[in-house]
């Protein structure tokens, strides 16, 4: 429709294509002739893994362009002339490999894909209420582990700068704590844990008419101790479920 004299800012756009110049402003009176030069865009694509769990929240720069990875690691950064372009991955407490790639845009590009690697470790001590060391206590955080050794210490290492769950595991201990939450900003030392030996109960349970198996049956542990605060970790009744 018709205009109304005054100034105006044309703004070309497409999603596939840059314009040059960008906007023109003009002032409207007699007929106005604008002409841009529209330029063939591309796109840059691929995924950020820590071998095979996606990273998410990685910044993604190629020149003034960003994009940022989405759950599974994705990412994608449009609008980007032909030519040469630097594409280069950031976040907290990761390294990439490789730390940058070279692209020469001359279509849209999948597959620029890194990967992360932690830059942080967690490291602590685990022992029995006496202070004994126990070893071969595998300890998680995330993706990664480590093993205790025979002083009951263990080192946890490339860890990123994200929150972390730190889970001892060991076939006939539990712990106390059971876990640790933390978010490491630089290396954590001193995520101990206690370490007490812990017992199951197994057996079955027969129908007298039949001396077959009976199911849904529940059994009942409960400690003879002395009353009082059960140690810690420990529960003075459990519930078995028999099927």
């Amino acid at each position: 429709p018709p205009l109304p004299a005054g100034e105006y800012t044309v703004v070309p756009s497409h999603s596939t294509y840059n314009f040059e110049p960008p906007s023109e402003t003009v002032e409207l009176g007699p007929q106005v002739s604008l002409t841009f030069t529209a330029v063939r865009t591309y796109s840059i694509s691929g995924y950020v893994r820590d071998g095979a769990t996606p990273i998410e929240d990685v910044t993604i720069t190629v020149g003034d362009q960003e994009a940022t990875t989405d759950t599974n690691g994705f990412y994608m950064v449009t609008g980007l002339d032909a030519g040469a372009h630097t594409v280069e991955p950031s976040a907290p407490g990761y390294g990439f490999v490789p730390s940058l790639q070279q692209i020469n845009l001359q279509a849209d590009t999948t597959n620029v894909n890194f990967t992360a690697v932690g830059l942080l470790s967690i490291s602590g001590r685990i022992r029995t209420e006496a202070g004994q060391g126990v070893s071969n206590v595998v300890v998680r955080a995330g993706n990664r582990t480590g093993v205790s050794g025979p002083t009951g210490d263990y080192t946890i290492t490339q860890v990123p700068s994200r929150l972390q769950t730190v889970t001892p595991a060991l076939f006939g201990y539990s712990f106390t704590p059971p876990s640790f939450t933390i978010t490491p900003v630089q290396d954590e030392n001193g995520i101990d844990f206690t370490a007490f030996p812990s017992f199951q109960v197994s057996g079955r349970v027969l129908n007298t008419s039949n001396s077959l198996g009976a199911s849904a049956v529940t059994l009942t542990l409960r400690t003879n101790a002395p009353a009082g605060p059960p140690p810690p970790g420990s529960s003075p009744v459990i519930l078995l479920s028999v099927t």
